[in-house]
């Protein structure tokens, strides 16, 4: 399995069966973002946007952050 973390918010995003539009409704952003989000576009996230997917995903900000942050090094 890709732990890339766009990747998790996009299996977390479809085992919650929602579209990318009702995410980006949900918590605020465009569906453009969220998708550039899963398919790991964007090096430098918004922290209020990954703590709102993680809010809704139930998950743990920190190890999504420290994924972020080992891709960057390598």
């Amino acid at each position: 399995m890709d732990n890339h973390w766009g990747t998790i918010l996009r299996m977390k995003r479809y085992e919650l069966n929602l579209t990318q539009k009702e995410v980006g409704q949900i918590i605020g952003i465009a569906e453009r973002t969220l998708g550039e989000y899963e398919k790991g576009h964007v090096k430098h996230p918004k922290i209020k946007n990954l703590r709102s997917l993680c809010d809704l995903y139930n998950l743990d900000i920190k190890k999504i952050i420290d994924q972020i942050s080992d891709k960057q090094y390598i």
